[in-house]
């Protein structure tokens, strides 16, 4: 039965190797000490949610058993600057904007794990330094088994802030609410060309 038990555990290693390379973030996460098959299942989850997020940190608080995290991405906090112009240029609240409902729809798609609890989520949409926006995220240690389930809707929210943030991106140009600096000529080093 033990035997059982250990292999069950290195195969859900490898599935989170698996799910890390899905998400080109294998390299990542054999950086984390993850580098062969291991029956230490929580450091895999823990390294899967590491490489998933750009910024993360989290505080255990034993009285109550629970976790607190609290995670965030780079294009995330730049979505919601984003955001923030398009609610701006078309007279929308921000609690409004269709990006800012979007994104808070998939963010609790992405965290409706169904079948189990011993959770809560918050989507944090401030931009006032590096990570502010972010999610704050309690789990009740005693309580939650959707390991697995967390580590793929961190990697997926993290993709989707990355794609949308560039579609919004492109729509706020096309409308000329941003603007891209001007680029040099090709030829152009150090000032001069060569002629």
């Amino acid at each position: 039965m033990a035997e059982e038990y250990d292999v069950q555990e290195q195969l859900a290693s490898i599935e989170y190797a698996l799910l890390c390379y899905d998400y080109g973030k294998l390299d990542d996460f054999l950086k984390t000490g993850n580098r062969e098959a291991t029956e230490d299942y929580i450091n895999c989850y823990y390294g899967a949610i590491e490489v998933a997020t750009d910024f993360f940190e989290s505080c255990y608080y034993e009285a109550s058993n629970e976790t607190k995290f609290y995670f965030s991405y780079r294009a995330m906090v730049e979505y919601y600057r984003l955001c923030r112009i398009h609610s701006s240029k078309h007279g929308l609240r921000l609690r409004n904007d269709p990006y800012m409902l979007d994104a808070l729809r998939f963010v609790q798609q992405m965290f409706d794990f169904g079948y189990t609890g011993g959770y809560s989520v918050h989507l944090q949409t401030k931009i006032n330094h590096e990570w502010a926006s972010g999610l704050v995220i309690h789990l009740d240690d005693s309580y939650f088994t959707a390991e697995y389930e967390f580590a793929e809707a961190l990697l997926e929210i993290g993709a989707w802030y990355e794609r949308n943030c560039m579609l919004l991106r492109e729509t706020l140009l096309m409308e000329r609410a941003i603007w891209l600096p001007a680029l040099p000529p090709h030829h152009a080093e150090g000032g001069k060309s060569e002629q």
